[in-house]
This record gives structure tokens, C-alpha cells and sequence, in this order.
């Protein structure tokens, strides 16, 4: 264990239900037994918690890098903010979106993914939007 308590992820270890990793500052847990895969591209890890998190502020149209938790959608025209396409690399991939644009903005999602059974979702000023990946379209929570 390191100094935080949480061991970094080691190709060359093998992984338990449960098991708790750190890697590039997120904090992953295990969802199965004999867990050799790597958190970045499967679905066998749900991520626990970024260490990075911070806030990203946005004032035109945009796709959403996985580090982009929070995001703060600024400035006087609509425009929209993509998501990336759900799939088991991303399960458990979280957004928070808050719109102070003036006008308000459009959430969508890439590869005719859905959000909560929606194309797109539009944000008015002072709204906020969660949303989470399951794989196949992002829910919001």
C-alpha cells in the first residue's frame, strides 16, 4: 500500500471481486474474480473516484474526454456538448454538466447512443445533467 492507502495498478498482479486499484489518479474497483484486465479498457472495473477531478469550462461545441467529470457549459450562444459513445470501456463513466450559457445548450451522445432514451437533451441556463455509462447508452442519475 502506498502513502494514500491504495495500491496502483500492476499489470503483472492478479485481481479479486472487491479489490481496490489506483491508476493515472482514479481510484478503480474490481467487479470480478481473476481480474487480469486493465481498468482502462474493460469492464470488469468500475471507477471509485478521479483524484483529478476538477471543473472543465466549455463555450462552443465540444466532444467530453472520460476526464471531463465536471463540466461548467458557458457563453451566449446555444451550441451542444458531445458524449462519447457508451461501450464496456467506459461502464460506469460519469458526466456532470451545469449550463450558465445564456441561451442553453444540447447534450448528445456519438454513434446513435442514447441519453435516457433521448437523441439529445437540452439544458436550459442554470440546469444540470448527470449522466453515467452502462455500456450501451448513458442514464441519468
Amino acid at each position: 500500500l502506498f502513502q494514500e492507502g491504495i495500491p496502483e495498478y500492476s499489470a503483472s498482479e492478479n485481481y479479486y471481486l472487491g479489490s481496490i486499484v489506483k491508476f493515472e489518479s482514479v481510484i478503480y474497483y474490481s467487479l470480478a474474480d481473476n481480474n487480469a484486465e486493465h481498468p482502462l479498457s474493460s469492464y470488469k472495473w468500475k471507477v471509485l473516484a478521479n483524484c483529478l477531478t476538477s471543473m472543465t469550462s466549455v463555450s462552443a461545441a465540444c466532444v467530453l474526454a472520460k476526464e471531463d467529470n465536471f463540466v461548467k457549459a458557458i457563453g451566449n450562444s446555444v451550441f451542444t456538448i458531445t458524449l462519447a459513445q457508451p461501450s464496456t470501456w467506459n461502464v460506469g463513466q460519469e458526466h456532470t454538466i451545469k449550463c450558465y450559457a445564456t441561451a442553453g445548450i444540447f447534450v448528445q451522445s456519438t454513434g446513435g447512443a442514447k441519453i435516457d432514451g433521448l437523441d439529445a437533451v437540452f439544458l436550459s441556463k442554470n440546469d444540470a445533467i448527470r449522466v453515467v455509462s452502462d455500456g450501451t447508452q448513458w442514464m441519468v442519475v
